[in-house]
């Protein structure tokens, strides 16, 4: 799972847990307890080692919590609303490498001379020519990987990603290999 995965997972439990525990109270709960109870869930969530990789958030979102004039759950709420507006295409890529790194342990590294076996390597201005303006993709997206991860990292972007694999040309009996990828909805 990536991190924003990760962090929406948490809001939806947070909200829910917030208004299971408000049903079993009788009368209005000002903002104050509303965030006192979400502080505690929060509290809970940063012993939870699910959580592990959004630590940083849930301390931000204490810090919010203690604030009395402001609403964490209206916080918590607008990161819900926020989530589900239409991601660029370059957001995409950008969760499909941080979801290798995070289950296959590959990270991904811009290189000038030579792909580097123990990164996905990529062009920079490769990777800025492949998106527009609004960060819509226009053309494919070149992967260098090292051949012995081809079919593993093939099989993890087609079955959990957006995006569609093509492997480039006159690999065959090389140490890289350049992966092309389209997302489906083109």
């Amino acid at each position: 799972m990536n991190i924003n995965h990760i962090f929406q997972v948490f809001i939806d439990n947070a909200i829910l847990h917030l208004y299971l525990d408000i049903s079993d109270r009788t009368g209005f709960l000002t903002n104050k307890h509303r965030n006192k109870i979400l502080i505690n869930f929060i509290n809970k969530s940063l012993k939870n080692q699910r959580y592990k990789p959004i630590k940083k958030e849930l301390r931000s979102l204490l810090y919010i919590g203690r604030n009395s004039s402001i609403s964490l759950e209206g916080k918590l709420w607008g990161f819900k609303i926020a989530s589900y507006r239409i991601k660029s295409d370059l957001r995409h890529l950008y969760d499909l490498l941080e979801f290798l790194k995070l289950n296959l342990g590959l990270e991904s590294r811009f290189f000038i001379d030579e792909p580097n076996v123990n990164f996905i390597c990529m062009r920079q201005s490769e990777v800025e020519a492949c998106f527009g303006q609004k960060g819509e993709q226009i053309a494919p997206i070149s992967m260098t990987i090292e051949n012995r991860k081809l079919n593993e990292i093939i099989e993890f972007i087609t079955q959990k990603s957006l995006f569609t694999v093509e492997i480039g040309p006159n690999t065959s009996n090389c140490i890289f290999i350049v992966i092309h990828l389209f997302l489906n909805n083109r």
